[in-house]
Order: structure tokens, then sequence, then C-alpha cells
């Protein structure tokens, strides 16, 4: 992708994305992103969509795994 500049929007900042870059990478205006700043760049990732319907179960664990967890590990601080 080639320089894109700094533009003012109103109160707001932004860059303007070739359309092309937007469609090579699959992103869409509505797509939510995670602005991550490190020094002297800027990353956007693509928010995964959340699924209120998304349920967790427990893994069942190895009797090694229960050993350890169930262990006294004594004082720790020694």
């Amino acid at each position: 992708m080639g320089a894109v500049k700094l533009k003012k929007f109103g109160n707001s900042y932004g860059f303007s994305i070739p359309s092309i870059e937007l469609k090579n990478n699959k992103f869409k205006v509505s797509d939510d992103f995670e602005m991550i700043t490190n020094h002297n760049s800027i990353t956007f990732t693509k928010r995964r969509p959340h699924n209120k319907n998304w349920k967790f179960k427990d893994a069942k664990l190895s009797k090694a795994d229960r050993e350890w967890l169930e262990a006294n590990m004594g004082n720790l601080d020694e």
C-alpha cells in the first residue's frame, strides 16, 4: 500500500484508505476495529464478532493435571 495522509474531518482526524485496499482485505465501512498505537506506528485490527450464544464448558483434566492442581505446594516463600 502506498502512503496515506492524515486529514482533518470536522473536529476529528482520519486517514483516507484506498477502496482497493479495503476490498482486498475484506473490510467494510460498518466493521469495528481495534486501534493499537506503539511509538510512531498505528495498527488497526478487525474485531471479531461477539456472539452472546457462545457456551463454554470446563475441559476434562487428565489424572496428572488433577494431581498437580490438588498438590500441596507447601510454603512458596521459602
